[in-house]
């Protein structure tokens, strides 16, 4: 699947994200819950190393793997990534908690939720980026169902998500909290916390909730 940035803005604010050195906070912490999707996430994480108009420094990456078996980490291990990048392993407990642990982790101000399986432009971290710095608090990214290579009901979805997101870029549905998708979004991280973050009781739809 591929995800397309800001589609659907909500809310202003008049922080301002500063330029952050490798050797300093980032600005961007990407969050990637993952279980058995070893080859897709290894895809990803590559597209995170080739993005444009942002420097290294400027994100950090966080995975967590939900026990997947075998764990993911001996195949991060074989990339080359100049990226921070933090691996976390819990045993199976659902990508809410999954997502929830990522982001206590998290020291960007401004948290970007990726599924494990999204292949993503040389652009995408740069546009969530400027969004953010126009003032929105939150950013729902369009997902584009891919041509083939994932389960019906998968492509069923993400086609779904794709009709929704042209809707509300072309303003015949206004973007409510019940629309909010997390295979491609992103958060000013103090919001999360102040809305109550995920349900991780929930085993699905835990971004509807």
């Amino acid at each position: 699947r591929s995800p397309e940035p800001g589609v659907g803005l909500s809310a202003t604010s008049p922080g301002i994200l500063s330029g952050s050195p490798s050797n300093c906070t980032p600005e961007l912490s990407v969050v990637i819950a993952t279980y058995n999707r070893h080859e897709a996430l290894a895809d990803l994480l590559t597209d995170l190393d080739a993005q444009d108009e942002i420097a290294p420094g400027a994100f950090e990456v966080i995975v967590v793997d939900d026990g997947s078996d075998p764990p993911v980490r001996s195949r991060i291990d074989a990339l080359a990534l100049d990226y921070p990048l933090e691996v976390v392993a819990q045993s199976n407990a659902g990508q809410a908690a999954a997502r929830h642990a990522g982001i206590v982790m998290a020291r960007g101000e401004v948290v970007i939720l990726l599924d494990d399986d999204m292949r993503i432009s040389r652009r995408f971290l740069a546009a969530h980026r400027a969004a953010h710095l126009a003032g929105a608090e939150l950013v729902q990214g369009a997902i584009k169902a891919p041509d083939h290579s994932m389960p019906l009901f998968e492509r069923w979805h993400a086609a779904q998500l794709e009709s929704l997101g042209r809707a509300i870029s072309d303003g015949r549905v206004v973007h409510h909290g019940d629309h909010t998708a997390t295979g491609n979004l992103s958060i000013r991280r103090h919001r999360y916390f102040e809305i109550g973050g995920f349900d991780s009781s929930l085993e699905r739809s835990e971004d509807r909730d």
